[in-house]
């Protein structure tokens, strides 16, 4: 805790500090023991995987909508695909157990990738009209997984002590 506001001084892996932060803490959401990392690690990949594929769909009905957009360029695009994406992922949420005793988690994937998406931090552009495209610079390696992997790597180390 001392240590996250030197994260500032970190630049470009200052968000992926935060990720890795976030995560770990959601461990103490899932009662801080190892039965509850094994509800969060799923429900937070496919958050992600899911936060990842409506981008895609949104960037995929940018040519579609062409100049349209409510306020600014890209919008339309983005508020379709958004509300049809996530309407789906709420919707199977339903049927899938693990997204159900999860659902935190699986939300914080879906935040916590936008974020780094929109940041420019994750392993992809956001800007609409490009493709979702995997990027080697180093820094946009680390974009979600490796911080959440990093986060729940402290709350597995944090429930075994507990134990």
């Amino acid at each position: 805790m001392f240590s996250l506001p030197f994260g500032l001084w970190l630049g470009d892996y200052d968000l992926p500090l935060r990720v890795a932060f976030v995560v770990w803490g959601e461990c103490f959401v899932f009662g801080g023991k190892l039965a509850g990392l094994r509800q969060l690690i799923p429900a937070f990949t496919i958050g992600a995987l899911a936060a990842g594929i409506v981008q895609s769909f949104a960037m995929a009905l940018a040519d579609p909508f062409g100049t349209a957009e409510l306020v600014t360029a890209g919008d339309l695009a983005v508020a379709v695909a958004y509300s049809a994406g996530f309407g789906i992922a709420v919707h199977i949420m339903r049927f899938v157990r693990v997204l159900r005793d999860g659902t935190p988690a699986c939300f914080q994937g879906i935040a916590i990738t936008l974020a780094c998406i929109f940041t420019g931090q994750g392993p992809a552009t956001s800007d609409l009209g490009q493709p979702l495209r995997p990027s080697l610079r180093r820094r946009d390696r680390v974009g979600p997984v490796m911080p959440a992997g990093l986060g729940r790597r402290l709350g597995q180390r944090g429930a075994e002590r507990a134990a």
